[in-house]
């Protein structure tokens, strides 16, 4: 017998996602989320420290990459010489910093993990009050 799994069986919170952009930089996505209480087999505390492109940056960047090509088209139509003052064009670096990710790593019996917010505390008390409730349930239909 097959059981359909209701709304009880899913916690709802944020997931964490880190991907990374075009240009292989890193970006922090939060986005809603349900967790399949009855599909995790293992869940742990998480954090780390990942770079990410800081995206308040981006304006200036982006003037200075525009800067950069233009210079690199005169360069070569012959209008910028820097063999003379033995300069270089120099690429702009894209503006990163540093995030701090902290939540609950949550795994599931297929494989897949998931980041989400909560704090381990938090989450190991409702993924046990699940259980507890579960059990309470089966007791009752019997």
């Amino acid at each position: 017998m097959i059981e359909v799994p209701t709304k009880n069986d899913f916690h709802r919170t944020t997931n964490i996602e880190i991907t990374s952009n075009e240009i292989g930089l890193r970006e922090i996505h939060y986005r809603n989320c349900n967790v399949a209480m009855r599909s995790i087999t293992d869940f742990t505390s998480i954090e780390m420290e990942v770079d990410v492109l800081d995206n308040e940056k981006m304006p200036e960047y982006e003037k200075q990459l525009s800067e950069f090509k233009e210079n690199i088209k005169k360069f070569h139509k012959g209008e910028l010489n820097l063999s003379e003052r033995h300069e270089h064009i120099e690429r702009p670096e894209p503006p990163i910093k540093k995030v701090k990710i902290s939540g609950t790593m949550v795994a599931y019996f297929n494989g897949t993990a998931r980041i989400i917010v909560d704090h381990f505390e938090d989450f190991e008390t409702i993924y046990f009050d699940y259980l507890t409730k579960q059990k309470l349930d089966i007791l009752k239909s019997n």
